[in-house]
């Protein structure tokens, strides 16, 4: 059949350019490297501003809810409107015009402004990391709940609690889609998963949010994957079972985990690439359920290591099924690229590492950054990781608990956390590499009673809500921290 030539279409604009001489100028940004981000049904006065435009119509459209919605004239060539939007995600808009006395419709000549709406608790987030490898079987897990929801958390980060491969990793899977049996009371009925269930069902009733660490980069060596589809995985002949392995950055080194093979999200073969993405797709739904069933999170192992185009539609996907889940990710990279992470995958918390700065110059720095980076980049601010040493090895003294936490949770613009063992004053990182027996971390010192006033503090009042209120009255003091922080409402006190 011989090959026909089509017809040559037509530009045809929906809109007219607009006058080059009418220089508009906008309360928002434009373009592809700023956004302006919100929080859920949170109202912002937005303003478009050219003498030009006096007695003009002009409209805010674009994808958000309600699609259209008219500014109105203030003042001669000023327009105003109210924006906020009633569903989380990613939203754009631009301005549309009839200038007076004229019918044609125009538009903004400024590229779309971009949106992101993050879920209504994102700025309320206390996040203790458990360690199950340390805290026995899931009953006696489910009895931890009552006194981390009386400590003030309000979300629970877990550690991987998939089946482990031979290297008994949290980190190191064999079965992604199973609780490791391990962690199953005997005496009780059920599954691992189904114990895991219930734990799930006490932890929604005491109002606690469930954070899900998952895993996307690399895989067990003996995993399930590698026995029956070792294709799947990133092949090293150097390698004796011809896995190659995973690693990260230390300093000048390159560490090689040893028990950890890449998964190959670039397969070279069409459908077994796509039979691998939608495996690891069912991977994220599987445990995101779960936090979704909550109100929690799923934390992103390693995402700058990640494949991107992967993590875009996983996500992409995952949002449309769970608009309210929030995204923590730890990720290592500077600049517009952090920004360009944030939109593209509307991820809502980066982790912050103030253990890694022990003086007050550069602590006051790294607040003065998240303020200031806020509301565009958000952090959450813990005083420990269970990657960390504890606050006796990160400051050299137990006592540092007290002021490095009311730092963490205080100075924080509304994310905070730490890892299991900071409320006993436990001396030594706690090791949850291994199956081992529960161990008890009683101390003598103990910091229940501090770390559960100062939650209760960033719950009382909105002013630790938020980001961008600080202002730090301490005169740059070489050991001292001192701020106020404002409200920015007439019936919540600044503090």
């Amino acid at each position: 059949m011989p090959f026909k030539r089509p017809d040559i279409p037509e530009l045809n604009p929906r809109y007219q350019a607009s006058p080059s001489n009418i220089n508009i100028t906008r309360s928002f940004p434009t373009g592809e490297l700023d956004f302006l981000r919100m929080k859920l049904n949170e109202k912002q006065t937005l303003k478009v501003n050219a003498p030009e435009l006096a007695g003009a119509k002009v409209w805010l459209k674009g994808n958000f809810p309600g699609d259209t919605q008219e500014m109105k004239e203030t003042q001669p060539g000023e327009f105003t409107c109210d924006f906020s939007s009633s569903k989380p995600g990613k939203f754009f808009f631009h301005c549309e015009f009839t200038l007076k006395g004229q019918k044609n419709l125009e538009r903004d000549k400024a590229p779309r402004t971009r949106v992101l709406v993050d879920p209504a608790q994102l700025d309320n987030i206390r996040l203790y990391s458990f360690l199950p490898n340390v805290s026995g079987n899931i009953t006696q897990w489910m009895e931890e709940l009552d006194r981390i929801k009386e400590l003030g958390f309000n979300m629970i980060h877990l550690l991987p609690i998939t089946v482990m491969d031979t290297s008994e990793s949290p980190y190191s899977a064999k079965d992604l889609f199973d609780v490791d049996p391990y962690y199953r009371d005997p005496d009780q009925p059920g599954t691992a998963l189904d114990q895991f269930e219930k734990f799930v069902q006490k932890a929604k009733k005491l109002g606690l949010g469930l954070c899900f660490d998952l895993v996307l980069n690399h895989i067990g060596i003996n995993s399930y994957m590698a026995q029956k589809c070792p294709d799947w995985l990133i092949r090293d002949e150097k390698s004796a079972d011809g896995f190659k392995r995973a690693g990260c950055q230390l300093g000048d080194n390159w560490h090689i985990w040893t028990d950890l093979a890449l998964i190959n999200y670039e397969h070279a073969d069409r459908q077994i690439r796509e039979r691998i993405w939608d495996y690891m797709e069912k991977y994220i739904e599987f445990w995101g359920a779960y936090a979704q069933e909550t109100k929690g999170m799923i934390r992103l192992d390693n995402l700058h290591s990640s494949n991107l185009n992967f993590i875009s539609k996983a996500l992409r996907n995952l949002k449309e099924k769970a608009p309210d889940l929030i995204i923590l990710a730890e990720l290592f990279c500077e600049g517009k690229e952090i920004k360009q992470y944030i939109f593209d995958f509307h991820l809502h918390l980066l982790m912050a590492t103030p253990w890694e700065t022990p003086f007050v110059p550069q602590l006051r720095d790294m607040v003065s950054f998240n303020h200031n980076a806020y509301p565009a980049i958000q952090f959450i601010f813990p005083i420990s990781s269970h990657d960390s040493g504890t606050p006796s090895q990160e400051f050299h003294d137990v006592k540092a608990t007290v002021p490095r936490y009311a730092l963490a949770s205080l100075f924080s613009t509304g994310a905070t956390g730490m890892c299991q063992g900071v409320e006993y004053g436990w001396p030594e990182k706690i090791d949850f590499i291994k199956k081992q027996d529960k161990l008890s971390l009683e101390c003598h010192q103990q910091f229940h009673q501090e770390i559960s006033e100062m939650n209760g503090l960033m719950e009382k009042y909105k002013a630790f809500k938020t980001g961008g209120n600080i202002r730090l009255i301490d005169r740059h003091h070489e050991a001292v921290l001192a701020a106020l922080r404002k409200s920015g409402t007439d019936k919540d006190p600044d503090v």
